[in-house]
């Protein structure tokens, strides 16, 4: 285990929930106001000023895999981003009325806020192949992960011993076969996500991207626009 310096402590996620919201207040201000000033618990601004402001407004994307989080998107964000979810219930159960939630507290129409989602792939002809690419990174979809004082790629890495497999390939869309790239991405499109970007863990990104253009993009959008 590497060493981490003496006093060092991961924030609660009730500070890291607060900071969070800050920092959006604070990016926006920048944006669209002169000279800020700025009193946060965590951050403070006396007459900042962003000299290079954008000429037109910057869409916010506000990401969040719960629900406390998610009403910050429907508060602030010009969209809403979240990843997959072994539970796909769960958008509609839970995160999807968050944002709601904070769009109401603010007087905003929740449903003019774009739903993005990102997903994990791996495609090649040899689904081991794809599987055990998809290992190196799977770590983080491990809770402990998260809560190790890990630094090191070389342990973030060497976690993935750990990863059960099965469970992986059930979350991100670990397969060999375009159909099933299809299946599973069009769930989250019947869902109601707008927008949906997929991550290759795979090794061959040509093998991704020509399948992807040949199979996947041409039938969504013939059928999904």
């Amino acid at each position: 285990m590497n060493e981490v310096p003496l006093g060092f402590e991961w924030p609660t996620f009730k500070e890291r929930h607060a900071r969070y919201e800050e920092a959006i207040r604070l990016i926006k201000a920048l944006w669209t106001k002169d000279f800020v000033t700025f009193r946060g618990k965590y951050y403070k601004l006396t007459n900042a000023n962003l000299y290079t402001k954008p000429e037109k407004p910057i869409p916010l994307v506000v990401s969040a895999n719960g629900p406390v989080n998610a009403e910050l998107a429907g508060k602030y964000g010009d969209s809403f981003l979240t990843m997959e979810n072994v539970d796909i219930s769960f958008y509609k159960q839970v995160l999807f009325p968050a944002v709601e939630r904070g769009a109401k507290s603010v007087g905003r129409d929740a449903s003019k806020i774009p739903k993005c989602l990102e997903v994990n792939v791996a495609y090649d002809e040899d689904y081991e192949k794809a599987l055990q690419a998809s290992k190196r990174w799977g770590t983080i979809m491990m809770p402990l992960f998260y809560k190790l004082p890990i630094a090191d790629p070389r342990e973030v890495e060497a976690t993935s011993k750990w990863l059960d497999e099965k469970q992986l390939a059930k979350v991100w869309i670990i397969s060999s076969d375009p159909e099933e790239h299809i299946k599973r991405l069009e769930r989250y499109v019947k869902e109601g996500f707008q927008d949906i970007h997929t991550c290759n863990w795979g090794l061959d990104e040509y093998k991704y991207i020509d399948m992807y253009s040949k199979d996947v993009i041409p039938y969504l959008k013939s059928n999904y626009g």
